[in-house]
């Protein structure tokens, strides 16, 4: 009995020294990158969760699971908010409280006499992804420097310049038009433009579909949305299209 303790005890010590050996030496090769990770070990754990689960999830699975409370498929966009839903999302990185209005928007005071709506599209950075309510920088906007203005922040976690456009498009049909649009536009919006798989499978893990776009005869026409079946490898052709659309999408974007 003692010898198997000890036996175990060994293998344990021998376990944690070669552990320990891997850490300084990935610490050493590491150490001159970028990590939101204190430890080489934790940050290759990561790596390997996220590549695993590529194969380890099927598209079966996603499609039992129910999505979370603040979305809702929707056959236009894929995905978009719940009206006047409310939920709190903790992270390794963050903790924030999302309000969501009647509007399908994150929710901004209203001033009693506006000016006028000055109109906020985009993904993740301008939806605030991560911040409390009040810590948006379109909130912020509204309370410091545009207090007499109506901000409406309609910007959505993973949404792209399709998804702007769309948005604009049923914007510009109602009988208030907004004053002022503001599009907050990142690189990434780019490869969100097509069905690129990377992408698409992305959104799936979050239980989404994604809008499908193509140019004929020079003009946007939607093709409805997608899943991971549907979606396409990273190709040249995937790049060009997605360029060539993401100018379409910005062109008519400016028209309107």
């Amino acid at each position: 009995m003692i010898i198997k303790r000890k036996r175990l005890i060994f293998v344990v010590l021998l376990i944690l020294i070669n552990l320990l050996v891997f850490e300084i030496i990935s610490s050493v090769v590491y150490f001159h990158r970028n990590s939101r990770y204190p430890l080489a070990l934790v940050h290759y754990w990561y790596i390997a969760e996220r590549v695993l689960s590529k194969y380890l999830l099927t598209e079966r699975d996603l499609l039992k699971t129910k999505p979370v409370h603040l979305y809702e498929y929707d056959p236009k966009y894929g995905y978009s908010h719940v009206a006047n839903s409310r939920g709190t999302y903790k992270s390794r990185d963050f903790k924030g409280t999302y309000t969501i209005g009647n509007d399908k928007g994150r929710v901004i005071p209203v001033p009693e006499e506006p000016l006028g709506r000055i109109l906020f599209l985009g993904g993740s950075l301008t939806y605030g992804y991560g911040v409390d309510d009040d810590k948006t920088y379109p909130y912020i906007l509204s309370q410091k420097y545009w207090r007499n203005w109506h901000i409406v922040n309609k910007a959505v976690s993973g949404w792209g310049t399709s998804h702007a456009y769309m948005t604009l498009s049923e914007e510009m049909e109602r009988d208030k038009r907004p004053s002022v649009v503001i599009y907050g536009m990142i690189s990434q919006h780019i490869q969100r433009n097509y069905i690129r798989e990377g992408w698409v499978h992305t959104v799936a893990k979050y239980f989404h579909s994604h809008p499908h776009f193509e140019l004929v005869d020079g003009n946007l026409e939607f093709q409805g949305v997608v899943n991971v079946s549907e979606s396409k490898p990273y190709s040249s052709e995937v790049r060009k299209k997605e360029l060539e659309l993401t100018r379409a999408f910005l062109i008519e974007m400016k028209k309107k």
